[in-house]
C-alpha cells in the first residue's frame, strides 16, 4: 500500500519513497526525559535520565534490557567462598521460616502512596 505526504513546495499530495534522502532538519531533536519512578534496590525516587544513570554507577547496577548473556551451567558456577552446601542449606530455610511467619519484607508501595 503506497504511502503520501504533503508536499508544501508543490501544493499536492507526493508518493512517499523510503529510499529517497531525507532533508536536514530543522530545529533540534528534543528526546523527553523519563517518567519518575521508585528504585527497586533503595526505593528513592529517581527524577531525570542523569539521576538513573548516576544512580546505577553509584550502587554498580546494571540496566537489563533485551539483550540475553548465556549463564554459566549449575555444576559450572563458581561457589561463593564460605558458601557450602550446608549453609546455603541453612540460610534457605531460615528464609522459608521467616516468610512462613509472616516476617517477609513488606512490598515498598506504589508512586500513588508516595
Amino acid at each position: 500500500m503506497a504511502r503520501y505526504f504533503w508536499d508544501k513546495e508543490a501544493h499536492a499530495w507526493a508518493e512517499f519513497d523510503p529510499l529517497a534522502a531525507r532533508p536536514a532538519p530543522m530545529a533540534p531533536i528534543v528526546i523527553t526525559d523519563i517518567q519518575p519512578y521508585r528504585s527497586m534496590f533503595t526505593g528513592e525516587r529517581i527524577q531525570s535520565r542523569r539521576h538513573h544513570r548516576d544512580h546505577l554507577r553509584a550502587h554498580r547496577l546494571i540496566e537489563v534490557g533485551n539483550e540475553y548473556q548465556k549463564g554459566l551451567a549449575i555444576d559450572q558456577a563458581p561457589e561463593s567462598q564460605g558458601m557450602t552446601q550446608r549453609a546455603r542449606r541453612d540460610a534457605i530455610e531460615r528464609a522459608y521460616e521467616q516468610v512462613r511467619q509472616g516476617g517477609a519484607r513488606k512490598p515498598a508501595g506504589t508512586e500513588g502512596e508516595i
